[in-house]
């Protein structure tokens, strides 16, 4: 892609972000649903951040978690270290670990919007994949500079308890930030020549 398109493309993607802010504000006041208009910013915001074709270094990329992935009655804090998983396999966060091991990206679990615009402030990253409901993703990635891929959770047990997210999905986002791998040149056989004699 050409810096000319890639430049038009963050401009629209700016001015996309500008418009449905403004459109969820003004519903918000007369008291209208934004569900239908989150989910729609959401859709558009992420396929104008996979035609940017951004790509980072693995330190610059972040991956946002909500606390609610882990299972109410697991213990283990998380918070300050996702690595402190055990990998009981209950919950979808034995899985996206061995993503971040995999792909060597910082990672946080955080608990609402607030804590998780300080993270993407402190760790200076230069793009984001974030787990969430529509309605965290939507407040942050109006909050924030850095392309977001936002990612909708499930929710089979309601708002904020024990939500799930497809792994696959995940991954895909973080290929989708990452400079691609170069990979080794195939080595090529020694070529002999025979001695005359």
């Amino acid at each position: 892609m050409g810096i000319k398109t890639a430049f038009l493309i963050e401009v629209v993607r700016f001015i996309i972000k500008v418009f449905f802010h403004f459109l969820i504000s003004i519903s918000k006041v007369f008291r209208l649903p934004t569900e239908g208009i989150t989910r729609a910013f959401l859709k558009v915001n992420n396929f104008l951040v996979r035609k940017e074709k951004k790509h980072f270094e693995n330190k610059e990329l972040l991956l946002l978690l909500p606390r609610c992935l882990q299972k109410r009655d697991c213990q283990v804090d998380l918070a300050s270290d996702i690595r402190n998983c055990q990998r009981c396999g209950r919950c979808p966060v034995a899985e996206i670990v061995a993503l971040v091991e995999r792909y060597r990206i910082p990672a946080f679990v955080v608990d609402g919007g607030e804590l998780a615009r300080k993270r993407v402030k402190e760790s200076h990253c230069e793009a984001i994949v974030a787990v969430a409901c529509e309605r965290e993703l939507e407040e942050g990635i109006l909050d924030v500079l850095p392309p977001v891929i936002g990612i909708i959770n499930e929710r089979p047990k309601g708002p904020c308890n024990e939500t799930l997210v497809s792994v696959d999905k995940v991954e895909e986002a973080i290929k989708l930030f990452l400079r691609p791998l170069k990979e080794d040149p195939i080595p090529q056989p020694l070529s002999s020549t025979k001695g005359e004699g």
